[in-house]
Order: C-alpha cells, then structure tokens, then sequence
C-alpha cells in the first residue's frame, strides 16, 4: 500500500486545515488561483490584449516570435492591436488588420472605433494593464510548470500497467476557462486508474479540487453516505419524537462539495443520464434541491469510480428515462398486486 502523497494542482492554493494532515506537503500552496483571478481583471481596459508583434507586420493572435528584440517590450497577451497602440501606431486601419481572424466585427468597423484622440492617462493606463497581465501569465505558467513536476513525483495508486491504455477524446462541447495543461488528465488517471475527466460535468481543472481534498484512499469513507455526509450534500433531518421536523443540506466550506455542484450547475441541459436526472427532479423539487441532489448523484458516482477502480459509463438521457420508466411500472405492480390488482398493458390501436 502506497502511502498518500500530495496531489498537486490549482485547487491546492486554497487547501483546507483539515486535509493538510493528508497534504501536509502543501500545506502552504503557490498563489495559483490567485494569480488567474487576478489576471482576469487586467483585460478589462485592453480586451484580449495580444503577443509581442510589431504593428507593422500583423499576423494571427497568439503567435509568439522567438526572436523580439531586446529594446521592445514583450506582450504575451491576447490582443495585437493592444501592444500596436503601446508601440506607437495609430493608424486606425493598420492596427484593425491586427484583429483575430475569429473576430465578428470587420476591419473597417474596428478602424471606425480606433479613430480618435490618444490620451496619455489612458494610454498610460493600457501600458500597465499589458505589463500586469503579462506578468501574471508568467506567473501561471510557473506553477503549472511546478503542478507537472509534482505530478511526475508521485507514484500511481493501483498496479499500474507498463503502458497505459490510451483515454477516450474529450467530451464534445466541452470547454473550461483558465483550463490545466493537456497533461494533466494523462496524469490524473495514472495516478488514481480511473478517467473522472469521462464524467460528464466534471473537467480536469474541477478534478484537480475533489482529489486535491478527499485524495485517492476511499477506505476513510464505509460507505457512499458517509462520503457524501462529509461532502455536505446529504440531507440533515432535525426530528423529535421520531417525526422529521425540517429537513436540508447543512451550510459548509468543503471546496469538494462545491466542485460538484459546479459539475452539477454545468450538466443540467444536457442529454447525459445526470442531465436527465437533475430536469426530473426539477420538476417536482425546484432548481436550488434538484442541483444538490444531482451533486449527490455525481459524488456517489466518483466514490464508486474511486474506490473499485470502474470505468465510467454513460447511458445517456434516453436510456435514464427508459430505466426510470421501468422502475415506475415495477413500483406499480407492486402496488396493484399488494391491493389485489393486477395491471395488464393496454393494447396498441388497431388501424382500421
């Protein structure tokens, strides 16, 4: 038996007190998610602000040149025309040819909007904003470079096969801001043996967090009720004299309960078996409880995948509703025959 190791990743720079005894290597952790939060708010004066390009030579957003020269400032970020203006051009049609060939909005009516009169303060102002955002993808690229090293540190938690088997493509439709390195799900399936990346609503950045704080050793848990007790998305039922006087989810700080229901906010119009699930329950319960039992839902399917080492499975919402459909007719004949009924199929219409 390995003995646990921690789980490197963005969740960690906010790691809870009570799993440091489980992590107690990142007890304190690289300011990671702070750095992506705070790099989010430098954009706002230059929107996309893009790579280290002269104005003078557009090419697509995100291409980098390896040979800058040294006297030229070097912009990393998202928007060419951005570091064109800081550069000194102002030629409203030179730096609308520098937009993304993915931009909406055409070149003429970009170099409509650029036309005007450059104040220093804001040009002052997008000059900092381009540095700051720079400086902090830096930053972010630092710590994924130190998440992939401490992900090659630590050994797999099952007998791992001298080559693993090659996973499935990414789930269709599936996108995730501020997402870890490619690596990360190759990394997060040799460690613990299952894909929980294949599990709809769940992304490599949220399974990060949930193996960040409960780890890969479900032993801790008996059984699935206790793991999602401690999740906080079991019910909690006051009762006296033995009748339930409320019932609800109690209040809590556990950053693996909230990963899940983020998976669950993020599957509820889709055509997946939870999708299905959370509208049923919607239906009947409200959006607020339909979202935590459906995190429930998801949580006892992790704990399953985790603890017996099960690939997981979709059988989409057709075959949930199907299965649902069956248990509903099962539930009434059970209780047509305690009542001393039998239930028979009505017949098909015959066309006349």
């Amino acid at each position: 038996m390995v003995a646990e190791a921690p789980l490197p990743g963005v969740a960690l720079c906010l790691l809870s007190p009570r799993c440091r005894d489980v992590f107690p290597a990142h007890a304190a952790a690289p300011p990671c998610a702070t750095d992506s939060a705070s790099r989010t708010a430098h954009p706002a004066h230059a929107e996309g602000v893009a790579a280290d390009e002269h104005p003078a030579a557009p090419r697509p957003l995100g291409h980098h040149r390896r040979d800058r020269p040294p006297d030229r400032p070097r912009y990393t970020c998202t928007c060419a025309a951005s570091a064109g203006v800081v550069g000194g051009e102002r030629d409203p049609l030179t730096l609308a040819r520098l937009r993304h060939p993915s931009c909406k909005s055409t070149e003429e009516t970009i170099a409509k909007a650029l036309t005007g009169n450059w104040q220093k303060e804001h040009l002052f102002v997008l000059r900092q904003s381009l540095e700051l955002f720079d400086f902090y993808t830096a930053q972010i690229e630092a710590c994924n470079a130190e998440i992939e090293r401490c992900f090659a540190a630590i050994p797999p938690r099952w007998d791992a096969p001298a080559e693993l088997p090659e996973l499935p493509p990414v789930k269709r439709g599936s996108k995730t801001k501020n997402k870890p390195a490619d690596s990360t799900r190759a990394e997060l399936f040799r460690i613990t043996g299952v894909d929980l990346v294949a599990v709809d609503g769940i992304s490599a950045s949220l399974a990060q967090t949930i193996l960040s704080e409960v780890g890969t050793d479900m032993s801790r848990f008996p059984t699935e009720k206790h793991f999602c007790s401690w999740l906080g998305l079991a019910p909690h039922n006051d009762i006296s004299g033995g009748k339930v006087l409320r019932s609800r989810t109690l209040k809590t700080d556990n950053r693996a309960g909230q990963a899940f229901r983020q998976a669950a906010a993020s599957v509820t119009r889709s055509r997946s078996a939870f999708g299905a699930f959370y509208r049923r329950k919607k239906a009947h319960l409200g959006p607020a409880q339909a979202l935590v039992a459906t995190a429930h839902k998801i949580a006892r399917t992790v704990y399953f995948m985790l603890k017996h080492k099960v690939a997981y499975h979709d059988i989409g919402a057709q075959g949930y509703e199907a299965a649902q459909r069956e248990r509903e007719l099962a539930a009434l004949q059970r209780k047509a025959a305690k009542l001393g009924f039998e239930l028979t199929p009505k017949a098909a219409p015959t066309e006349s």
